[in-house]
């Protein structure tokens, strides 16, 4: 699967059951934006070093900065880029205001210019002057291509802070209890019953006599602390607030809001949700797997477009995506009308063990009438039989294609060509005037490095472009 931008849950996260967020096994989100994340039940937060709760910190925005992009207008193409589609690229003030953060997806046609972008951070800082463009060599492997820009026509205005708090649902043992932030008296405050709230006192409160219905705990200098409270277990009726410190255990086993929560709100506004990011070890993230009552859903994102479920593993790794369903039936995507995309050029993909199928464009230049080209190639080894549909364009001009291959893969001398041992039939072919290319195959490398290779020579001169798509069979 090709990876993808960071998850955005714009709208809220919502889990009904037991949540660990972890990151090796079953699940990794890595800079994940969440707001509202709600868990009935637990949530398990394991921190290791690939984690995204950065530093332990459970941050809430309960304000927004001013300026995020909302809208972008008429793009200046620019030329000599790179053709492809470029995922969350920073885009770079070249003139007007300048702000932080807002990124894109941009298309280039295969002409070299820019012919979309899409907007997929809107950043802060920005107004209605800006002007942006990107480092050529974010989409351009040759870094020679200029003149791309689109104006910002619209911006979001910033919201005020508001009050924030934390808040342990109790359901029908008791009233709800909660620590909350209040804006409007810049100061923590708790409460046990879900309505009278208290002011907590802190370090800074120079007075220490009117503490009534307040919450002090300093140590020696005067500091606010409760490292030297042990084995003693603290109830809360109002709300808990940890503002610039950690929350952490130093036990090998913890949990975080017990079973009596039936909805768990974690981040608010957060932009940025890091769980399970430190440390090097396997991990397990387990989502609603003891639910036995009725089924359970995993949202990610809201209402818009963009919404991106990351799994990530090395370059050279494994990642998997599976199900303990034997029997019955595992749906995937089934509510799906437009365009579901699996893998980009060149990806395989496996259908079950025993085949794959993969796509693959070669562009050949003109004057090449008669000159055969590779267009694909498969490892002998891994693969003994194909089914190839090839697409051949050249300029208005088309034709199509299938051509079966089969080889026996001999072992040839280093280096040589083995064309007796690979044997192809072509049949099918389509054309929208005379044949644009005819096709051919061999067998090229050592005994290791062996591989079958499909060939394509042009009959015209004009520039011409093979698309195939081939169906393998495994050894």
């Amino acid at each position: 699967m090709t990876a993808l931008k960071p998850l955005v849950a714009e709208y809220g996260l919502s889990i009904d059951g037991t949540l660990v967020l972890d990151r090796e096994r079953n699940l990794a989100v890595e800079n994940a934006s969440i707001k509202n994340l709600n868990v009935t039940g637990t949530l398990t937060s394991i921190n290791t070093t690939d984690s995204s709760i950065q530093d332990n910190n459970i941050l809430l925005n309960s304000g927004i900065e001013p300026g995020a992009v909302d809208t972008l207008g008429s793009i200046t193409v620019g030329s000599n880029y790179t053709q492809g589609l470029y995922r969350n690229i920073p885009l770079i003030v070249t003139s007007g205001t300048v702000g932080t953060g807002a990124t894109a997806d941009i298309t280039v046609a295969i002409n070299g210019t820019v012919d979309n972008v899409n907007k997929i951070d809107g950043g802060s800082g920005y107004d209605t002057d800006t002007v942006f463009g990107v480092a050529a060599a974010d989409i351009d492997s040759n870094t020679d291509g200029s003149g791309f820009a689109i104006p910002v026509t619209a911006v979001l205005a910033g919201l005020s802070a508001t009050d924030a708090s934390i808040t342990v649902a109790r359901g029908f043992t008791g009233d709800d209890v909660a620590i909350q932030w209040d804006e409007s008296e810049s100061t923590w405050t708790l409460t046990r019953d879900g309505s009278a709230y208290s002011v907590i006192q802190t370090a800074l409160d120079i007075s220490t006599a009117a503490t009534a219905d307040k919450l002090v705990l300093r140590d020696g200098n005067g500091d606010i602390t409760v490292s030297d409270i042990t084995a003693v277990d603290g109830t809360f009726s109002g709300d808990v607030a940890v503002n610039g410190g950690d929350l952490t255990t130093t036990a090998s086993s913890a949990t975080l809001f017990n079973s009596a929560a039936t909805t768990l709100t974690i981040g608010g506004a957060a932009a940025t949700l890091n769980i399970a990011n430190t440390g090097t070890d396997a991990r397990t993230i387990s989502l609603a797997t003891a639910a036995s009552g009725g089924a359970s859903t995993l949202t990610f994102g809201g209402a818009v477009s963009g919404n991106i479920l990351k799994i990530q593993g090395t370059a050279v790794g494994e990642v998997s995506l599976t199900t303990d369903v034997t029997t019955g039936n595992a749906n995937l995507f089934t509510s799906v009308s437009g365009k579901l995309q699996i893998g980009t050029e060149d990806t395989r993909i496996y259908i079950g063990d025993k085949a794959a199928i993969v796509s693959h464009e070669t562009d050949i230049a003109t004057n090449q009438s008669g000159n055969a080209h590779v267009t694909d190639t498969f490892k002998t080894n891994e693969f003994r039989s194909a089914e190839y549909l090839i697409h051949v364009e050249a300029g208005t001009e088309y034709q199509v294609s299938k051509i079966l291959l089969t080889h026996k893969g001999t072992n040839p001398v280093n280096g040589a060509t083995e064309v007796n041992n690979v044997y192809i039939t072509e049949y099918g072919t389509i054309t929208s005037n005379a044949i644009l290319a005819t096709v051919d195959a061999d067998l090229n490398g050592d005994t290791i490095n062996q591989v079958s290779r499909l060939l394509i020579t042009p009959s015209t001169n004009a520039a011409t472009t093979v698309r195939v798509v081939r169906t393998s069979i495994v050894v």
